[in-house]
């Protein structure tokens, strides 16, 4: 029998998750240093990043041909999450989405998402 998606559920994984951000990209900067080799890099997503066997290999490939790209979905996440938090979209489900559209059909730079 199918597991009902559960969206509370899916945040809350969500969330957690991108606490592993940070794992994420020191993985791919040591891979790109040539600190680590393919192998070792797979190792780390798995033990560091959580990745289920499999989407490491993926993972790799992303950071082979995006390089250095993939600190804009950790950091860029960071700075949309933190910017709808300050402006109410944490307690607010309607507001969440209406800054998320704003920001979505707006022109935005990274200096405009930051506390001032």
């Amino acid at each position: 029998m199918k597991t009902p998606f559960n969206l509370e559920t899916q945040d809350k994984i969500m969330i957690l998750r991108a606490a592993l951000d940070g794992a994420f990209v020191e993985g791919a900067r040591r891979y790109l240093d040539g600190q680590m080799d393919a192998s070792q890099t797979r190792e780390w997503m798995r033990r560091y990043c959580l990745v289920t066997p499999g989407s490491e290999t993926r993972l790799l490939r992303f950071v082979e041909q995006y390089r250095s790209y993939v600190i804009n979905y950790t950091v860029g996440r960071q700075l949309v999450r933190d910017y709808i938090d300050r402006h109410g979209g944490a307690a607010d489900c309607t507001q969440r989405w209406r800054l998320f559209h704003t920001l979505l059909s707006t022109p935005q730079t990274p200096s405009g998402l930051v506390r001032r």
